[in-house]
Formats: C-alpha cells, sequence, structure tokens
C-alpha cells in the first residue's frame, strides 16, 4: 500500500508539473513615437506602454541570439549602428560609423548584415567590432534577412524591386525568387515559406522558399511588415487602411483583428519571459515594421520549442516510468525471497 502511495504521488507532482509547463512568453521592443522615439520594453500580457529603455532615437531594433544585447539604428548619431545591454537603460555605444538600416543577426551569432546607407549595398560585419565590414552584394539592396538554414540571404533588390536569394557566405547578388516587385519579406519559421507584400494589390502573400512562384494571398487587405509570431501560430502585421497592429492566423486566409488601439511604429523582437498569446493588446503607441522575433531568436525559439517538448514527454512518461521502475524492483525482491525461502528450507533439511 505504501509503495501505491508513492505511485499515486510521483503520477500526480508529474502531471501537475506538465500543467504548469506553459508555452514560452514574450516581451517587445518597439520605437515610442509618443516618446522621442525612445526604445520601450513592454510586457505582453498587459495593454501599457512598458518602459523606456533608452534616451535616444532609435530604429529598427533586434536582439542578439543569446538576448544579452539590442542593436539598434541611432538616429540621434548619424544612424549608426547602436549596441546596448538588453537589460538597462543605457543608449550602448556605435558599433558602425556610417549610416546603416535594418540590421539582422546572422544565425551563429557572429556577424550582422545590414544596408549600408552611404552605397546602399549590403554590408557583412562582425558582431563583436566596431568595424563596418565589408559589401555582400553589389547592387542596391534593402531588407536583408537569413534563411534559418545559415545558407542564403534574401533581400530587396532595389533595382528590380524584385525579392533576391543570395549564398550567405559570397559576394554575389543571386538571382531573383519573385517576377514581381515585392516589399516586408521574411522567412516562416519552419524554412518552408516566405511571407511579403506584393506591391501591385499590398496584400499579404505567403510563396514556397524553394522556387520562384507567386504563391497565394493570405489577406484581402493592403498591409506593411508581416512577421510570425515566435510560436509559429501567427502573423502580425500593419493595416495599411487603419494602421494599426493585426494579429491573423498563420494556416488561413483571415484578416485577422487588430491587437492595438492606435496605429503603429516599429515593434521589434521579444524575448521570453512569461506570457500566453491571449493577451489582445499589444501597445498603445505608435510602432512600424512589425518583426516578431528576428530570425535568430526564431531558431532559438524552435530549438527550444522541440527542447520544451522532450521535457513535456519525460515528464509524461515519468510516472510510467517510476511504475515499470517498482514493479521490476519488486519482482526482483519476490525472486530474492523466493531463492531464500528455499535455500532456508536446505539447511533446514
Amino acid at each position: 500500500m505504501k509503495k501505491l502511495k508513492l505511485i499515486i504521488i510521483a503520477g500526480v507532482i508529474s502531471i501537475t508539473t506538465i500543467c504548469s509547463c506553459n508555452a514560452t512568453s514574450w516581451d517587445t521592443i518597439y520605437t515610442n513615437t509618443t516618446h522621442n522615439n525612445n526604445l520601450y520594453l513592454k510586457n505582453l500580457a498587459d495593454t501599457s506602454n512598458g518602459s523606456a529603455i533608452t534616451s535616444v532615437q532609435s530604429f529598427s531594433p533586434i536582439y542578439s541570439p543569446d538576448w544579452l544585447y539590442i542593436v539598434y539604428q541611432n538616429a540621434s548619431d548619424n544612424w549608426y549602428l547602436y549596441k546596448k545591454s538588453a537589460t538597462d537603460t543605457s543608449n550602448g555605444s556605435a558599433i558602425t560609423s556610417v549610416t546603416s538600416y535594418y540590421p539582422t543577426y546572422s544565425p551563429d551569432w557572429l556577424y550582422i548584415v545590414y544596408s549600408n546607407g552611404v552605397d546602399w549595398l549590403l554590408y557583412k560585419k562582425s558582431a563583436t567590432d566596431t568595424s563596418n565590414g565589408s559589401a555582400i552584394t553589389s547592387v542596391t539592396s534593402d531588407y536583408p534577412i537569413y534563411s534559418p538554414d545559415w545558407l542564403y540571404i534574401i533581400y530587396l533588390n532595389l533595382i528590380s524591386s524584385k525579392l533576391y536569394k543570395k549564398s550567405a557566405t559570397d559576394t554575389s547578388n543571386g538571382s531573383a525568387i519573385t517576377n514581381f516587385n515585392v516589399y516586408y519579406p521574411n522567412y516562416s519559421p519552419d524554412w518552408l515559406y516566405i511571407i511579403y507584400g506584393k506591391s501591385s494589390d499590398w496584400l499579404l502573400y505567403k510563396k514556397s522558399a524553394t522556387d520562384t512562384s507567386t504563391g497565394t494571398a493570405i489577406t484581402s487587405i493592403p498591409m506593411y511588415s508581416p512577421s510570425y509570431s515566435p510560436d509559429w501560430l501567427y502573423i502580425i502585421y500593419k493595416n495599411a487602411a487603419d494602421g494599426l497592429l493585426y494579429k491573423k492566423s498563420a494556416t488561413d486566409t483571415s484578416n485577422g483583428s487588430a491587437i492595438t488601439l492606435s496605429p503603429i511604429q516599429d515593434i521589434a523582437n521579444f524575448t521570453p519571459i512569461n506570457y500566453s498569446w491571449s493577451t489582445t493588446i499589444i501597445n498603445n503607441s505608435w510602432a512600424y515594421y512589425p518583426t516578431i522575433a528576428d530570425i535568430p531568436e526564431r531558431i532559438q525559439a524552435y530549438w527550444l520549442s522541440i527542447i520544451n517538448f522532450c521535457v513535456l514527454v519525460s515528464l509524461f512518461l515519468s510516472p510510467f516510468i517510476f511504475v515499470i521502475f517498482i514493479f521490476l524492483r519488486q519482482t526482483n525482491i519476490t525472486k530474492k525471497d523466493l531463492k531464500y525461502k528455499e535455500k532456508k528450507e536446505e539447511w533446514k533439511n
């Protein structure tokens, strides 16, 4: 009976632990245009604006893949890229000495790729020094995004306005993967799709990441700046009609619904904290270019989800393993008792 009680207690503890393991949740950083374009950090579990984490005009912020730093465009200092601690309110220091736009980390954490505002080529620089790096395209380029497998960079070719895909390791321009004008490309976290805005109708489209097809429209309203949620379930975008941030299912063609009370400007990416995606309002401030977890963060979220899954499976199986262990142990004890009794009978005889 005592052993049965222990088994029941172990099962209850395991089930309770499983139920308490919530999905990874997120903070967001964004440019608050109602407060001097400072970067703000807020918890998505509430509707407050959060609090300022810079005191300069700050745009296009991204987290480093280890979530220790934030890189952003400092409009108060010639639009240089700045790198600051993710845990304080300092402005950090410049890591480029040229006008720099739309930084993105390489998934291996070693490099930052950005659009150089002097010649408008894509540049690749070390993530750990203050050099400007060197050009990796020879055509004017914007909005670089790494593929989650680290092999490619997609970007907007400003000459043709088409989406291009190039090797992440050379200086070639690559080749067009659309035959029409696009804007705001982004990868799906599963690496299979690219979402983008089509310039002819300004709708959100989803296409295969491996061919030159057009794909299909997944909204029926004009939009800007689409990106996936870190849990892969949703896409957020700016509704071009009302300027609000919308959240829609990643698997259907609905437009979703507004999740801000006022037009948006510059939501960036997320750090894991205790937040559930059931919250309805992200912020009450202006923001633009929503990018819910830059590719490195999405990769970490991907592996984190796998780790969480393995943990949940192990927790779920633990009571059964415990029962099997007790059963085998008891069986072994019983066998030993029988042998002992047999020997005892032999000694008596």
